[in-house]
């Protein structure tokens, strides 16, 4: 396994994924109804990062710079795979090898979508790559992690506005009555959560999100 430090340079002002508006048109809420706000806004970013965590990776576009070390080199097929990406080439700054010393362009190709760096010709440790990527969030976010992000979000919008009534049950006795939460019927209402709701979508989506480590 090849040893990579990552030093965040300037990290991306949100990890959000979505915005606030996005959210409330998938929930049907009006753009003047600001009640529920505050709570939409903790759900994205926890939300957000509760996905960023899955995929063992920072969405958010920002300036980093890369150190590699081989153990042992060299690495297969001279390939590195950036850790913030995509990448695209204006945004990449220089490539070291070793550190201190620049390498001409054409010793080098990127792919940009995957963060892929190939290197060619002769070069030699520490590398040192200084780039930006990432997503500029919350609007370049890809569609599929935004979706995956709502729906999650609906599950627990749902579980909060239907948890009051939902379950509930009662029990008479001449003129007393008491009122209780069935907890096997709220069970079947609301399923396990958003998570489990998410399952299929977590696996056919996140997994071609999630960074390697190589």
């Amino acid at each position: 396994m090849a040893d990579r430090v990552i030093k965040m340079i300037i990290p991306w002002s949100t990890q959000d994924l979505i915005s606030l508006d996005e959210l409330k048109a998938a929930l049907g809420v009006p753009d003047t109804d600001s009640s529920h706000d505050a709570r939409f806004a903790m759900w994205i970013s926890q939300y957000s990062m509760l996905i960023a965590n899955s995929c063992n990776r920072i969405f958010g576009y920002s300036q980093v710079r890369e150190t590699w070390r081989g153990d042992p080199p060299p690495y297969e097929n001279n390939r590195l795979f950036l850790a913030q990406y995509p990448v695209v080439e204006a945004d990449l700054t220089s490539v070291e090898a070793p550190k201190g010393t620049a390498l001409d362009p054409t010793n080098y190709e990127l792919e940009e979508l995957p963060g892929k760096l190939s290197l060619f010709g002769d070069w030699s440790e520490d590398i040192v790559i200084s780039y930006s990527g990432g997503y500029k969030l919350p609007d370049d976010a890809p569609p599929d992690l935004k979706a995956v992000l709502m729906l999650l979000v609906q599950a627990a919008w749902f579980r909060f506005s239907t948890t009051p009534t939902g379950g509930i049950r009662s029990i008479s006795h001449r003129e007393s009555r008491v009122m209780f939460f069935d907890p096997a019927q709220l069970a079947k209402l609301h399923g396990a959560g958003p998570m489990s709701q998410a399952d299929d979508m977590w696996k056919s989506v996140l997994s071609a999100y999630t960074r390697i480590e190589v």
